[in-house]
């Protein structure tokens, strides 16, 4: 059975989490969690997403954001290729650094946004890394009680739901996190409505709605360049003409170069399957095979995550 689409559209309210494949680190040391933090700072103004909280624990992430013009999957794809990249490289390792699909729970930013951030922050404690919150460098509660944290984040936004004065809101949310420190995992924080939403019923019917107008007016590709261009783009900088990337020529230029344009398309810049399998003459499970050839060059190879980078920068 395919997977149902991930809900995006201007204003969708997200609880992120991505975990290390087979539950292997993805965090070593104290370079290792700066290098994500930093790529994540820089990422989050880069695609404009609210950032309200994070936690970097030593096998997975959470986050909490806040889409506005760019897609969810436009942030994470650059966000994971180019961590799990850097990562491979400084620890000569090859292969999947993250397990498969991230998972994105699309929430009631009303009903959630405080509950979250508190889940979020517990997490270092419950897993009994440190005993109190404050006590966890990597993670964004630092930035909630007046501390500096390693990314920036909208803390003002949930503070000001506890009280009007900074120091106020600071002192009630400590209050309010510490009360919590006895509690166990909460599973209803988790329990989503068809896999990918936590809220009522109303909810999820708006979000649904919401996600039809967007993909209905094609807003949702608003920030996307046609897939032409890209093809342009690609065939300039490989010197691969455009009419043997999608004809069946198979030698090693055509094939790379047509590599490079499934993976960008449907990796970086969000077309379906469909799409891409009709510009570029060929079945949605080549595409599909091309794009995770791709994915994999760029995670494993320093010079392939070069060209790809370029090659964005030169499409948009």
């Amino acid at each position: 059975m395919p997977r149902p689409p991930r809900i995006e559209y201007a204003g969708a309210f997200y609880h992120v989490i991505a975990r290390g494949n087979r539950q292997q680190a993805i965090f070593h040391g104290e370079e290792d969690y700066r290098k994500f933090l930093d790529s994540l700072d820089h990422n989050v103004t880069r695609y404009h997403f609210h950032l309200y909280a994070y936690v970097l624990m030593p096998n997975h992430f959470h986050l909490l954001l806040e889409q506005e013009r760019f897609p969810l999957s436009r942030l994470m794809q650059v966000l994971l290729t180019g961590y799990a990249r850097w990562h491979n490289l400084r620890y000569q390792q090859i292969g999947h650094l993250f397990q498969g699909r991230y998972r994105a729970l699309l929430c009631a930013k009303e009903s959630y946004l405080l509950e979250l951030t508190r889940y979020i922050h517990l997490n270092p404690v419950r897993a009994k890394i440190v005993e109190s919150p404050e006590l966890y460098p990597w993670s964004s509660y630092q930035a909630y009680v007046g501390r500096v944290s390693g990314c920036s984040v909208e803390s003002g936004v949930v503070l000001g739901l506890l009280a009007r004065k900074e120091a106020a809101a600071q002192r009630a949310y400590e209050e309010f996190v510490i009360d919590a420190l006895g509690e166990g995992k909460k599973p209803e924080l988790y329990a989503a409505t068809e896999q990918r939403f936590l809220g009522d019923g109303r909810f999820v019917e708006t979000s649904k709605k919401r996600y039809r107008q967007v993909t209905g007016n094609q807003a949702v590709h608003a920030v996307k360049p046609p897939i032409r261009k890209i093809l342009a783009i690609v065939s300039e900088h490989t010197g691969c003409a455009a009419p043997l990337v999608v004809g069946r020529t198979e030698g090693e230029a055509e094939k790379k170069a047509r590599e490079l344009v499934a993976g960008i398309a449907r990796g970086y810049f969000g077309f379906s399957l469909a799409e891409v399998a009709d510009s570029l003459n060929r079945r949605p499970n080549t595409i599909s095979v091309l794009a995770r050839q791709l994915a994999d060059r760029v995670q494993n190879d320093e010079t392939s995550g070069a060209l790809v980078e370029k090659l964005i920068k030169s499409i948009k």
